[in-house]
Parts: structure tokens; sequence; C-alpha cells
């Protein structure tokens, strides 16, 4: 499992790499932190500072998404933005992280007033998260998503 974590790793880096140079608007994950500055954890604020570049000024819808692995995304959140030209900052913050703890890269597109893709769905950085780990599933039961979710049982005579 780590040596496969590794290799994706290496692929996600290459991708923003690539993706950095070759768009019209460019998005990078400057920091993400958890409350007060600290790390990341599960199923608690996290704020995402972002650097965003773009040609031109522009209205567009940017959307970021949080993967593990495979190339559906765990969950999306989107955002209608006003860019200006050159450089500027973005700040998404995250009420609750529903992940448990690992490896996450944080994938993002941006798309023009029409709906045209200005920069394609790729990695623009990682994410490690501290946290609750998850259970094993039962055996028969696949689960579709890593989210975790805290739970508290009671039981009544």
């Amino acid at each position: 499992r780590d040596v496969i974590a590794q290799y994706r790793r290496s692929v996600e880096v290459s991708a923003i790499a690539v993706h950095a140079s070759d768009s019209d608007v460019d998005v990078t994950l400057r920091h993400a932190s958890g409350p007060n500055r600290g790390p990341v954890r599960s199923n608690s604020p996290v704020t995402l500072d972002l650097t965003v570049r773009s040609n031109g000024t522009r209205h567009v819808e940017l959307a970021l998404g949080i993967r593990e692995g495979s190339p559906s995304p765990i969950f999306v959140v989107q955002s209608e933005q006003h860019l200006v030209d050159g450089h500027q900052e973005l700040c998404c913050r995250l009420e609750t992280l529903p992940v448990p703890a690992g490896e996450y890269a944080l994938y993002c597109t941006v798309l023009d007033d029409h709906g045209r893709t200005i920069r394609p769905w790729s990695p623009i950085g990682h994410i490690d998260v501290d946290g609750l780990r998850l259970a094993p599933t039962p055996t028969g039961v696949v689960r579709l998503s890593p989210v975790a979710v805290e739970s508290a049982w009671t039981t009544t005579p």
C-alpha cells in the first residue's frame, strides 16, 4: 500500500507541474491548515489557502475536490469567483473535513461563465490529514468513499 501511495503521489506531482504552465488560469495550494493554523484533522474545519494566477480579468466557477487513489473525488465544493489579471490569494474554508487520517490530493478545475473549461481537472497540491482511522468493513461490504463520520451509540434496556 505504501508503494502504491508513493507512486500515486509522484504521478500527481508531475501532473501539477504540467498543468501549472499551460492554462490561462493557474491555481496552486499554498497551505492547508486546521483550527488556529494547526494541523488538518478529520471532522474539523480546514482552511485551504490558494494562489491564483489569471491571464486577464474574468468571472469563473472554481471547483475543488479531494481524492484518494481513484479518479473520482470524495467530495467537490464550488464557488463563483472574480479573478483579476495577475496573481491573487483565495481562501476556501471547509467547516468539516469528512475524511479519515491519510494523504489526499486536492484537485481543481476552472470554468468560464459559459461553462467551458479554462483549467482542466487536475491536482494542485496534497493534504495530510490527522485524526480518525477507518475501521475495516465487514466481509462482503464495499466502502465507496473513505468518509469519516463520528458517531455516538447508546443502549437502552
